[in-house]
């Protein structure tokens, strides 16, 4: 009896974790995604999504084009997760409300920058740092990096 229960609760769990795992990885579920791209290097950034902090004082740096391994979605469930090195979406606890304009606060080396973004125009951000100026790419398809 104890082992029948037992295999129900590992298969719930199994079940229940792939359903979950798929839900990051849904292009149809994510709402916006945000990635840092080109030309950091040892730069920090603190990153805000309508007030609420995502990232504080991350050190990044990408090749001179790609990148940065940092990058963070956002879906309707609000759950955010983010993209680590083994190209993998760890769930963060956040709670951040996705509506159709976005308010993105971006705190690079001391320096504070501010988007509003319809996201009518494209659910992918990201952000390039140019002769030390932070410029905001916005697409309607996913970004592709090398």
């Amino acid at each position: 009896m104890w082992k029948i229960k037992k295999n129900y609760s590992l298969f719930f769990i199994f079940l229940f974790c792939s359903l979950f795992s798929q839900n990051l990885n849904d292009p149809q579920n994510l709402q916006m995604e945000v990635v840092f791209q080109d030309y950091f290097k040892n730069d920090t950034i603190t990153l805000k999504i309508n007030n609420t902090t995502i990232v504080n004082k991350a050190i990044i740096s990408s090749n001179d084009i790609g990148f940065s391994k940092l990058q963070y979605n956002f879906t309707e469930n609000s759950i955010v997760s983010k993209y680590d090195k083994q190209k993998q979406y760890i769930p963060l606890v956040k709670n951040v409300k996705i509506k159709k304009v976005v308010h993105i606060n971006i705190l690079c080396n001391g320096f504070s920058k501010k988007f509003r973004i319809n996201l009518q125009k494209g659910k992918h951000i990201g952000f390039d740092l140019i002769c030390g100026k932070l410029k905001i790419n916005q697409s309607e398809k996913k970004f592709i990096y090398d």
